[in-house]
């Protein structure tokens, strides 16, 4: 009986892998170390979103989570649309967890933030326009959040005692966004330029 193995098969795949290449990926400056590093920070970056509030709750004990619509601004500025989108989500998950509150409103609201930045930013890149597009910025993550703070996630709350704090938490949240905006988006592009630095600018020498 002949055997099936001298058989000729329609497909075959042949996988072959290059040690030295692997190795080179695995240690090199800008192969699996980047982008593990991009993770954590950006990870990093997520839980300071939320956490800063929790780190002063004495100092600031009415203000709606703030820092939680400044650190999705900032993500959505400078990552891809889907770890925007992604961080955006994961930060709301967090806050409703902690305020035990029902999961996914705060989502929502930081989801369309997100959005509302990126359209900002697609119009005012902020590595042309920092001043500009940190202003804006600023502004529009404040108000987007603390509207739909008050009006979505306050369910016991009447329409005519949000309407109340309205203006409260609007003007009082935008005036306070300017300055740790500005500090934190400056604090954090320092820090993400040290760690990682761009490709074309360590290539460019070899080039030459």
């Amino acid at each position: 009986m002949p055997s099936m193995q001298d058989k000729p098969r329609l497909v075959e795949i042949e996988i072959h892998f290059n040690p030295k290449l692997i190795l080179e990926y695995m240690t090199s400056r800008h192969g699996f170390w980047r982008h593990a590093s991009f993770i954590i920070v950006t990870l990093f970056w997520i839980s300071v979103a939320f956490g800063l509030q929790l780190a002063l709750p004495v100092v600031f004990p009415a203000w709606p989570w703030l820092p939680a619509a400044w650190g999705t601004a900032y993500l959505a500025t400078r990552r891809g649309p889907i770890c925007a989108m992604a961080s955006a989500f994961a930060i709301g998950l967090a806050m409703d967890a902690i305020c035990f509150h029902p999961l996914g409103p705060s989502s929502i609201i930081l989801v369309i933030v997100a959005l509302a930045v990126r359209l900002i930013s697609d119009r005012l890149p902020w590595e042309r326009y920092f001043r500009v597009n940190t202003l804006l910025l600023s502004i529009v993550s404040t108000a987007i959040y603390v509207i739909g703070k008050i009006f979505f996630c306050r369910q016991s709350a009447t329409l005519e005692t949000d309407i109340a704090l309205l203006p409260k938490f609007l003007v009082g949240g935008i005036l306070l966004s300017l300055p740790c905006c500005f500090l934190t988006f400056s604090v954090k592009d320092i820090l993400e330029g040290f760690l990682f630095p761009s490709v074309e600018a360590t290539e460019q020498p070899a080039e030459e």
